[in-house]
């Protein structure tokens, strides 16, 4: 049986119905717990995050095992830079977005991770704000940076 919904109440029905939109699958990559826990918990607001790392190798483990939609990269991880990660997701075939989330602000780091293949680039300090819109273009093909 069909949902009859007035107009007036069907921006809020489409913005509450998950049945409608499939919701994204992420997983993400920070050496901070404390970081990676706040980055979870932001992501989880609106996406599913099927995995999280601490280390290139557990993150690049946790993409074949899950097979997300986007990939959110700390730039810094001790085994396995986020640059590399993004050139070996793209490699690999499997093909999700790269979000690299970084306290760096150097421009050229910037279009570096572009360059890399990375689609969006948003500053540690800016998470809260910015994350999920970031995620979300990403997943559409879209690139984003935080303003510089």
């Amino acid at each position: 049986m069909a949902t009859f919904v007035p107009w007036p109440h069907m921006k809020a029905y489409l913005s509450s119905s998950k049945a409608l939109v499939p919701e994204l699958r992420v997983v993400v990559a920070d050496d901070e717990p404390r970081l990676l826990a706040a980055i979870v918990t932001t992501l989880a607001r609106d996406f599913e995050v099927t995995g999280t790392a601490m280390d290139g190798q557990t993150l690049l483990q946790r993409i074949c095992e899950e097979e997300p939609d986007v990939v959110v990269v700390d730039l810094g991880l001790p085994d396995i830079n986020g640059l590399e990660i993004t050139r070996r997701v793209l490699q690999s075939g499997r093909r999700p977005a790269v979000v690299i989330c970084s306290v760096e602000k150097d421009p050229e780091l910037v279009h570096a991770a572009l360059e890399a293949g990375a689609c969006c680039y948003v500053w540690k300090d800016r998470i809260a704000c910015e994350l999920n819109s970031a995620v979300r273009l990403a997943a559409t093909g879209k690139q984003f940076t935080s303003v510089m």
